[in-house]
């Protein structure tokens, strides 16, 4: 009797027992089915029919490959997302590749190969280390669940076929194609043709679209039946044509239901579809939601599970997720309700709770919404008499996963608990909020605090929203960084901030930019809501972004706000320094007589806002922090290697020829910042200059240590530890890179150097080695190469072991412990003096004195003045500077021509920015 009520019928309207128990088997699976496939109409039979040809109880059998064709638009990566979805929990090893197609057409076939392998081995949580291209053995004994989508060349099923026969007994895989000839050439026999929708089912989908699946009124029926016709069976069409219907007068109907008739009529409705946008469409939004929404969510993501301990099945555990406005609290959530809801019998998800509570009144209405959530998604009782004390008695019996979001008040957390208390053990109540103290003051013991973006995170989510697909100019890398950090690396503002930036022009980044860093300062009491400060620069034009207005979302300003700031008073006044530090520079890079080009070099001002207690005791109310800006030079040796690696603008894995001094140039900046972050407090209470000396060596130590880690693939484990995942030591064991790079300010420029690439400032008259170059014939390298058990052998110079000639450098792990990466730290207060400042590799040094540069640099920036008739600071511009490059360019002519063999990389910096001449009687 208790499964009939579950079913939603009555044993006394069935004579025949088969009857009714196959009535109730398709009643359940349909329950079942809505509830798992929430939107997605007609997903269930589907379903049913793939689960048919996966045979996935079948652990022991051969590798199966399954085709799904059909043409475009009928939903087949829907499909094919719903299958890895439900079943990818099954398998050792599950990966599911999106749009191959394109990237074989960027790429070729080799890096398509190890594209696939690379994505299987961070699948299996990259303890398998490639030794070589054929080192698939780990595969043999793995079940594997591979889906690819968008394929369409016989080469790219070909590799996909080989790679298949690498997998151990019992893994599927799924190959997504619209031609069903290619599919059949390529031996797969296993085939399902995603078919347009019945008239029923679009009729539903439609219905859920227009009218939110309630009974349409009076006169709309014949225009629903009107508008299932048009779109053909085709979901998306139909999805569309819903989505513009709903909300519409019957009036409107029939103008919208009139025009796609007509487009239908004349072949040009695809077109009109493609172009429409659809807010909800699912086949538009779930890539786009995969790739973006969760950035940066796999660490969040490992750490919530662990506090769930889903394996533990003794009691019904609350776990809270509390962060400020705009982290990603909603998101994480979301993320873990994916993730687990298949380990529950019943999982429920209550958005916005707050706003339910405000708008329907005291506890008891509100205990009975959350009930009424519960009871529909997990039972049909709706039959019974006593339909609430199934549900309840049922759920006592049940594993529950409530996740409810957006808690704001005592109340809330009391009747949440309450209702908890029906489930059965093994449930998880998960609850999001701003405020701890609401999680902790109602006995909540398992906490996790959301915190903001990594900084190669927060750019990655940046410029997808600044610069849709593409990667970004040189200068538009220098500006995005800034955007970051006044976006305080917080989601919501990145998308918002990216959103307004796109598509403007140079000139206008840097004006909007400076409206926020001058915003910011105004409001040094407090930080400004998001909206507040995009209103001082106007507001983004982009659907995404204007779902959020009225958001309260604060813009944390991370490392360019002090802890202590609370109580200073904005003042409008600005210190001489915060007003002269302008960057100007130019770089140079040549390969000179070399084969290859090792050397690389790195310029991103306006880096970060450092805080003026970590450089000096502050010298007024209105100066707090400093903009700075970083420069760095590199010199690699050993060559390079194909290597498998994340870049900054892609979460996934790539192969690349990559030097360790190209990685030291895409990761020591952004491995600086995040030290700075981790220990700015400690910087902020130091009280003399030599403790920030030894705290600003402990930074910079700290970021070539993890760098060098990085290099050598020495990481504590994937993606935890690390800012960029790398699976395996890209480097060759005899390969490395010199770093020499400078933070430069209005107050202090600090040098940080390993190896022997110089940096020096010319100041008045005087040149002055902010560095020592690394030798192993130095006196206290030596010594400290003898006492580690190394050697320093005189083969054409000194060298460690007879081999590298330098005693320090990131990597060379086969010269470890004698050469080592720590970094010697210089911390130089300014002064008024100062000229220029020359960063540059051995190229230059091993030809030139510092005395020589200096002058030289000089010499040619004045030059460059007197023939431009002293341009002004407007008209020069900042960054990238024609003096400087005038400076730079010389250097590495004048060093060639004074025989010169190496690799020459060169900046300089002018410290001077605004000269003054003489007026000629």
């Amino acid at each position: 009797m208790e499964l009939c009520c579950f079913s939603g019928q009555h044993s006394d309207k069935w004579k025949d027992d088969s009857e009714l128990i196959q009535k109730i088997t398709n009643d359940i699976w349909h329950k079942l089915s809505s509830a798992r496939f929430g939107e997605l109409v007609g997903m269930d039979l589907r379903m049913r029919r793939m689960y048919e040809l996966l045979s996935i109880e079948s652990k022991a059998d051969q590798v199966r490959v399954i085709g799904i064709w059909g043409r475009e638009g009928l939903g087949k990566r829907t499909l094919a997302r719903c299958l890895y979805r439900e079943t990818s929990h099954t398998f050792d090893v599950h990966v599911s590749l999106g749009y191959i197609s394109r990237f074989h057409q960027e790429n070729n076939s080799f890096l398509l190969r190890q594209k696939l392998r690379s994505e299987l081995i961070q699948a299996s949580g990259g303890i398998h280390m490639i030794s070589g291209d054929d080192d698939t053995a780990w595969l043999a004994d793995r079940r594997v669940l591979l889906v690819v989508e968008g394929v369409e060349t016989a080469e790219q099923l070909c590799i996909i076929m080989e790679e298949a026969k690498l997998f151990g007994p019992g893994s599927r895989v799924i190959v997504i194609c619209e031609d069903q000839h290619l599919l059949l050439a390529s031996g797969i026999t296993l085939l399902y043709q995603v078919e347009p929708l019945e008239f029923y089912e679009a009729l539903e989908l439609l219905r859920l679209r227009a009218v939110n699946h309630t009974d349409p009124l009076s006169g709309y029926k014949h225009l629903l039946t009107r508008a299932a016709k048009i779109g053909n069976g085709y979901p998306r069409t139909v999805a569309s044509i819903g989505s513009e219907l709903f909300g519409k007068p019957k009036e409107e109907w029939e103008t919208v239901i009139s025009k796609y008739e007509k487009l239908s009529d004349e072949g040009t409705i695809g077109e009109e579809i493609r172009d429409f946008s659809v807010p909800d469409d699912e086949d538009r939004s779930l890539s786009r939601n995969l790739e973006l929404n969760y950035v940066g969510m796999d660490c969040h993501l490992q750490a919530v599970c662990g506090l769930m301990e889903l394996e533990s099945g003794n009691e019904v555990r609350f776990v809270g997720i509390w962060g400020a406005g705009g982290i990603g609290k909603t998101t994480l959530a979301r993320c873990v309700y994916e993730e687990t809801m298949q380990y529950f019998h019943t999982h429920i998800f209550l958005e916005n709770v707050g706003k339910i509570y405000q708008d329907h009144g005291p506890s008891g209405l509100q205990e009975e919404l959350l009930w009424k959530n519960i009871q529909r998604e997990a039972l049909a009782a709706r039959s019974s008499k006593n339909g609430s004390d199934v549900a309840k008695a049922r759920l006592r019996n049940r594993r529950v996963l409530l996740v409810v979001d957006g808690v704001d008040g005592n109340e809330q957390i009391k009747d949440v608990q309450k209702v908890a208390t029906g489930f059965g053990v093994g449930s998880r109540v998960i609850m999001t909020t701003r405020d701890d103290n609401l999680l902790v003051g109602n006995g909540i013991k398992h906490l996790y605090e959301v915190k903001c973006l990594r900084v190669h995170e927060a750019l990655q989510l940046f410029y997808y929203f600044a610069f849709t697909e593409k990667p970004p100019f040189t200068r538009f890398k220098q500006l995005s960084v800034r955007a970051v950090q006044l976006a305080g690396r917080i989601p919501l503002s990145l998308q918002i901030l990216g959103s307004l930036l796109r598509g403007k022009s140079g000139h206008e980044w840097e004006s909007v930019l400076q409206k926020l860093e001058r915003h910011q300062d105004r409001n040094k009491a407090e930080v400004g809501s998001i909206d507040m400060v995009v209103s001082s620069v106007g507001k983004p034009d982009d659907d995404n972004v204007n779902m959020l207005d009225g958001s309260d979302v604060t813009a944390s300003e991370v490392v360019t706000r002090l802890p202590e700031e609370n109580h200073i008073v904005a003042r409008e006044s600005k210190s001489v320094y915060e007003r002269d530090c302008i960057p100007l520079w130019a770089t140079v890079s040549i390969c000179g007589e070399r084969s290859e080009m090792e050397d690389a070099v790195t310029a991103s001002p306006h880096f970060l806002k450092i805080p003026i207690k970590m450089l000096h005791e502050e010298m007024s109310p209105s100066l707090t922090c400093v903009p700075c800006h970083f420069f760095g030079v590199y010199d690699g040796h050993g060559g390079s290697q194909y290597a498998l690696f994340a870049t900054l603008y892609c979460s996934h894995f790539r192969w690349v020829f990559l030097q360790v001094a190209e990685y030291c140039r895409e990761r020591i900046h952004f491995a600086l910042a995040e030290e700075i972050e981790r220990i700015k407090e400690e910087l902020c209470k130091r009280n003399t200059d030599e403790d920030r000396q030894v705290l600003w060596e402990k930074v910079f130590t700290s970021c070539f240590l993890k760098v060098d880690d990085e290099v050598r693939g020495k990481i504590s484990s994937l993606g935890v530890g690390s800012s960029d995942r790398v699976l395996e030591a890209f480097a060759l064991q005899t390969a490395g890179s010199t770093a020499v790079v400078a933070l430069v300010c209005s107050s202090h420029i600090i040098v940080s150097n390993c190896g022997d690439s110089r940096a020096v400032l010319f100041r008045g008259k005087e040149c002055m080695p902010l560095s020592v170059d690394h030798k192993p014939d130095r006196e206290d390298e030596y010594a400290r190469i003898e006492r580690a058990g190394g050697k320093v052998i005189q083969w054409h110079g000194a060298r460690v072991s007879g081999f590298l000639a330098l005693s320090r450098s990131i990597g060379d792990e086969y010269l470890k412990p004698y050469v080592i990466p720590d970094p010697e730290v210089t911390f130089m207060p300014r002064a008024k003096e100062d000229d220029c400042l020359i960063l540059a590799s051995d190229g230059l040094w091993d030809v030139m004195s510092n005395q020589e540069a200096c002058k030289f640099a000089r010499k040619r920036i004045l030059i460059w003045h007197k023939k431009n008739e002293a341009m002004s600071l407007d008209e020069r511009g900042v960054g990238e500077d024609h003096a400087c490059q005038s400076a730079a360019d010389y250097l590495s002519k004048l060093a060639l021509r004074k025989g010169s063999k190496d690799n020459v990389s060169i900046i300089v910096i002018d410290l001077k920015p605004k000269r003054k001449f003489k007026e000629r009687p």
